[in-house]
């Protein structure tokens, strides 16, 4: 199953990059490139205020952005599975980075939150941003 995962992130981002050298860049990719480095940036700077544990836990509930911009953006149908795994994700999230002792405000007023938000959002249009992409080069379309 990893292995299957990698194969399929690599020939994604092959795709990407022959999309990027074979063709003048046009706006889309280079925004494309602006929300990656956005996203990048973000992370970054939620490592800089706070755990990299608590961080690392919250980073992975990116997908409750991705879902809904999938079913908006690109039209992909979410089945109830997709829901309860969603709710899995923040669940487990919000478990994981809990320190014992405090409450759960403690979490919801870090300092980190800001960023971990901006990179869930950043994350999300990137993803679904390339999907579009790839979809627009396999048909053709520059």
């Amino acid at each position: 199953m990893t292995r299957k995962l990698l194969k399929t992130y690599n020939i994604q981002n092959l795709a990407l990059l022959h999309l990027a050298i074979s063709r003048p860049k046009p706006p889309p990719i280079v925004m494309v490139g602006v929300v990656q480095i956005a996203y990048w940036a973000a992370y970054l700077k939620a490592l800089k205020v706070e755990e990299a544990s608590r961080i690392a836990a919250l980073v992975y509930v990116y997908p409750i952005f991705v879902f809904p911009m999938a079913y908006f953006f690109l039209g992909e149908a979410l089945s109830i599975g997709d829901i309860f795994g969603d709710l899995l994700l923040v669940l487990s999230g919000i478990l994981i980075s809990f320190r014992p002792g405090t409450n759960i405000c403690s979490l919801i007023r870090s300092p980190a939150i800001e960023f971990v938000f901006l990179f869930w959002i950043f994350y999300a249009t990137y993803l679904c941003a390339q999907v579009i992409l790839l979809t627009l080069s396999t048909n053709g379309i520059s």
